[in-house]
């Protein structure tokens, strides 16, 4: 009889059924709550990208003393592309990283974030 059991390799198929039940709640479970996790990322990058945006307007408008002002710009294609050398009323000049969204700039200063490049 020891020696039957000393011969035996392996598992059953129910010791992985069993197993892989395990997996599928733990994945049950898991699945879901990161999802969330990363849908919230997106929203409060997007949100954080807009107040960038708005402070680069403002430093862009305080340059500008034109009226309208001559920020009125529509970053409808690239977004916002970081660019040092630009105009003090370029909000280009301002921003550190190029822009995931695109964006509009009202001769008034107003803001508005159209939808993701690309």
């Amino acid at each position: 009889m020891i020696k039957l059991f000393k011969s035996r390799k392996g598992f059953t198929l129910l010791e992985i059924l069993v197993v892989l039940a395990i997996f599928a709640v733990l994945a049950g479970i898991a699945v879901p709550n990161v999802i969330k996790f990363i849908g919230e990322g997106g929203e409060s990058a997007a949100a954080e990208e807009l107040h960038n945006v708005v402070v680069a307007v403002s430093a862009a408008l305080s340059f500008s003393t034109d009226l309208p002002h001559e920020i009125s710009r529509a970053y409808s294609d690239e977004g916002i592309i970081p660019n040092p050398s630009a105009d003090l009323t370029d909000p280009a000049r301002y921003i550190q990283n190029p822009t995931v969204f695109k964006y509009n700039i009202s001769l008034y200063g107003d803001v508005t974030q159209l939808g993701k490049v690309g």
